[in-house]
Order: structure tokens, then C-alpha cells, then sequence
């Protein structure tokens, strides 16, 4: 479930926490280490913003989620990728500047990328956020110059203009 999800974020954070702070304390107090663990060191990093984490998540809902969990635990979120319903919420995430890496037409294909709009990239960039065009796909990565150009006109034909150097900047 989306509940049970969240629930172990927070707490593969929490245990990443308590992991890096044993560390902490064994290196002050010259002492044994825990043992290593290669996932706990990187969300120990992003706990303390060595790392920033790119998050894979379709909807709103879950990006708002993983941010509150973000807020809670004090680190900061570079980008989300297939970000299907970004336009909700692109206030939000302009303002945290978080990128947004999504596609112009690709939606539908599951309950998680039902409500994805093509404006959805102009919708981002003309709010001030921080869009990136991309593609899972070994052929859709090679035309990402057309999804940019689809975007671009969507974003137009709907009421969000952006400019030609934006719409490259999506892809470069």
C-alpha cells in the first residue's frame, strides 16, 4: 500500500540515522564500528546531504509524502523522475526546486501514470520549476530532441509558453 510505503521510508531513514550516529559515536570514542551497511551508508549521506536522492513516483500524493518525510528527517530532494502528475503540484516543487523528470505522451499504462497531461513539462517550467524530459526506453532516449519539441507545443497549445531555449534546456 502507499501507507506501507511511507512507513519504510521513514523508517529505513530512522535506522539509517541511528546506524550513522552508532558509526559517529564509535570513531569519537575509539571503538568497534557496527558493521558496514553499503544502504545505510547512503541514506545516512542523504541524512546528512551528502547525497541527494532522485525518488522514481508517478503521482502527487506520493511526492508530497516523500517530501513531508524529507521535512521531518531535514534533508533536501534533488528530483523526482516520471513525474506523471507534477503539474499539481508544480507550485510545491518549483519552490523547493526540485526537478522533475517526466514525458510528453507516455500515460496510461497503469493506475500510476493514469492522470498525466502533456503540458505537464510547460506547466512545470512556466511556475518556475525545473523540468527534464526523459525516456526509460533504449529508442525513446534517441528522439528526446522530438519529446522536448512535443512538449514544448502542448505546453503552448494549453496556455503555458515557454521558450525555445527552455524547451532544449529540458533535454540537455
Amino acid at each position: 500500500t502507499r501507507m506501507g510505503n511511507l512507513r519504510g521510508y521513514r523508517q529505513a531513514f530512522l535506522d539509517a540515522r541511528a546506524y550513522g550516529e552508532a558509526w559517529d559515536k564509535a570513531v569519537r570514542d575509539k571503538a568497534d564500528p557496527p558493521a558496514r551497511n553499503v544502504d545505510k551508508d547512503t541514506l545516512w549521506g542523504i541524512l546528512q546531504g551528502r547525497f541527494l536522492p532522485q525518488v522514481h513516483c508517478y503521482r502527487s500524493d506520493d511526492m508530497i509524502s516523500f517530501l513531508q518525510v524529507a521535512d521531518e528527517l531535514g534533508f533536501k530532494v534533488r528530483g523526482f523522475h516520471h513525474t506523471i502528475e507534477a503539474y499539481k503540484i508544480r507550485d510545491v516543487l518549483a519552490e523547493r526546486e526540485v526537478s522533475v523528470s517526466t514525458w510528453d505522451d507516455w500515460w496510461g499504462f497503469k493506475l500510476e501514470a493514469w492522470d498525466g497531461v502533456q503540458a505537464n513539462a510547460a506547466m512545470v517550467a512556466t511556475a518556475g520549476g525545473r523540468a527534464v524530459i526523459h525516456s526509460d526506453s533504449p529508442i525513446g532516449i534517441q528522439r528526446l530532441n522530438q519529446e522536448a519539441g512535443k512538449a514544448w507545443r502542448d505546453g503552448a497549445e494549453a496556455g503555458f509558453p515557454v521558450s525555445e531555449d527552455e524547451a532544449l534546456r529540458w533535454i540537455t
